[in-house]
């Protein structure tokens, strides 16, 4: 992901003069937008979580973020769109900022189309400060997806049925009622990627969430995944993730957090966190 030049600048201090932590979580968007949207994130960030050397992950999922970098204020939020990346690529330099994130299943009943101006509240845009609490940032993003996806469509027949095991597209194609090469079609059209590569990047996806969150063994986890074998999913993850499932497990016991209650406040809003990861 290519951000704007970042300019030299003091850590950022919250209430007490403490560094502001490095905090990125998921949450699963609100019941109106699952149709589209797989989740939606916030990253408040001074250059650890993002730092130069650390890898982009490949990603199934198309993306809209808002980017608020430290010495840009100027600028304001800066909106960028980025389509479903297949394989790994190295970060060109650390982020210091706040990033708002919607990572989208399907770009269906997109308003506006396409590249737009942000859509984020004028409110959050004049006030955002270091002690900014998250609720009302993942707040803001939920404000957001209804003027992006202003109506909701059910979820199309089957969707994601084929998805268990080891899924490949005539099987996906039987499950939504559609020929192969139309489902070619519509993967292509609403995900920007094959559906052999689309479907990679799910079971990829999954075990990821796996190997980071699971206790089950790396075999177990690849299994439950559709790999052939260990072997297989460790390929995988030199290619999409840059590192191995060893090393990555490893690094997620450091980073992730059950403790969610002093980021968030509002008990219906910690229901929807998927993931938080905070700085060692």
């Amino acid at each position: 992901m290519d951000h704007p030049t970042h300019c030299r600048h003091e850590p950022a201090r919250a209430s007490g003069d403490n560094p502001v932590e490095a905090v990125y979580v998921e949450v699963a968007p609100p019941e109106r937008h699952r149709p589209f949207v797989d989740h939606c994130y916030v990253l408040r960030d001074d250059g650890v979580l993002t730092a130069a050397e650390r890898s982009l992950f490949a990603s199934p999922f198309g993306e809209i973020n808002f980017t608020f970098a430290h010495g840009q204020a100027a600028r304001g939020w800066r909106r960028v769109d980025l389509p479903p990346r297949f394989g790994s690529r190295r970060r060109r330099q650390p982020f210091h900022g706040w990033m708002l994130g919607i990572r989208c299943r399907s770009l269906e009943g997109l308003n506006p189309p396409g590249r737009g101006e942000a859509v984020l509240s004028e409110d959050l845009v004049l006030n955002i400060g270091d002690g900014t609490p998250l609720d009302r940032l993942v707040g803001a993003l939920d404000a957001c997806l209804d003027r992006l996806f202003p109506a909701a469509v059910p979820p199309a027949p089957a969707r994601g049925a084929a998805l268990d095991g080891r899924p490949d597209v005539r099987a996906l194609a039987r499950a939504a009622g559609l020929s192969p090469r139309t489902l070619q079609r519509q993967v292509r059209a609403r995900t920007g990627l094959a559906p052999k590569r689309w479907l990679a990047l799910l079971r990829f996806c999954r075990a990821a969430a796996g190997v980071a969150l699971a206790r089950a063994s790396l075999a177990e986890i690849a299994m439950q995944a559709g790999y052939a074998d260990q072997a297989h999913m460790s390929a995988e993850f030199a290619r999409h993730a840059a590192t191995s499932p060893g090393r990555f497990r490893a690094r997620a016991r450091r980073q992730v957090r059950q403790d969610v209650v002093r980021f968030f406040q509002d008990p219906a809003l910690r229901r929807r966190i998927r993931l938080l990861v905070v700085a060692p």
